[in-house]
């Protein structure tokens, strides 16, 4: 399987693809790169959760969502697809990433989830990633060990 940013080759199956699509799209970065290169990206609201009428003593987390629509990088079809982006309103950081898989017939529901957030040289990684297809879980990655370096001062030239 190869990635070179823009195109990707090689895939011996559907779960190459799907490990692929993690890792490029589902992720902050995925959603950062939607922006940057046009594709429409909406902030749906801040502080969700649960109906108030039903759950009306919810102390648990609230979602800022964000919606996005942009043709895969991924995908060899090229037909554009929405993803919606869930951070947790209290730390900012990508708690899951959902969306209908259009590629497969009928259109799956894939969500994958971003846990155990670490703190290293002051940036923030996630400790656990899983992904969902259709309720069921694919695969997990468990990262045992981050490093990072700590963040550059900018210099004149680089503002």
């Amino acid at each position: 399987m190869k990635f070179d940013g823009d195109q990707a080759t090689g895939f011996a199956d559907r779960f190459d693809e799907s490990l692929l699509e993690t890792f490029v799209a589902d992720t902050l970065e995925g959603l950062i790169y939607t922006q940057r290169n046009g594709g429409a990206v909406l902030l749906l609201g801040r502080g969700f959760g649960p109906d108030p009428r039903q759950y009306p003593d919810y102390k648990g987390p609230r979602y800022d969502i964000f919606e996005a629509v942009d043709s895969p990088r991924v995908h060899p079809d090229g037909k554009p697809h929405m993803k919606r982006y869930y951070f947790d309103t209290a730390t900012g950081l990508l708690a899951s990433t959902r969306y209908l898989d259009p590629t497969t017939s009928p259109a799956m529901t894939v969500v994958t989830r971003f846990s155990d957030w670490r703190s290293v040289a002051g940036s923030s990684y996630p400790g656990k990633i899983e992904r969902f297809e259709n309720d069921m879980l694919v695969f997990t990655f468990v990262v045992t060990n981050t490093t990072g370096r700590a963040k550059a001062k900018p210099t004149a030239s680089s503002r």
